[in-house]
């Protein structure tokens, strides 16, 4: 819940500046100021239910296999081990 100000951008590794940024082009306003109405126990429960959630979730349906993931997973290779991606840090 903290802050985007011009001083907090600034203390950002270019890693989360870089996911700040996709954010923002992907939409960012519509979530903030939906999130800003909420109360403060309607914020922690929103961030709880965000730090419960799975990174991906593999399923099999009939003889086919699933990954299922929220927004895709950056620089996908299926040579990867998918153990190797982790969720962006929530600023």
């Amino acid at each position: 819940m903290k802050e985007i100000t011009d001083k907090s951008i600034e203390e950002l590794d270019e890693t989360m500046l870089d996911n700040l940024v996709t954010w923002q082009y992907n939409g960012s306003k519509s979530t903030v100021d939906e999130f800003r109405k909420l109360d403060t126990e309607g914020k922690m429960g929103v961030i709880d239910f965000i730090k419960e959630l799975l990174i991906y979730e593999e399923i099999s349906v009939g003889d086919k296999d699933y990954l299922l993931v929220h927004a895709g997973l950056g620089n996908y290779s299926p040579q990867k081990d998918i153990e190797y991606y982790s969720a962006p840090a929530v600023i």
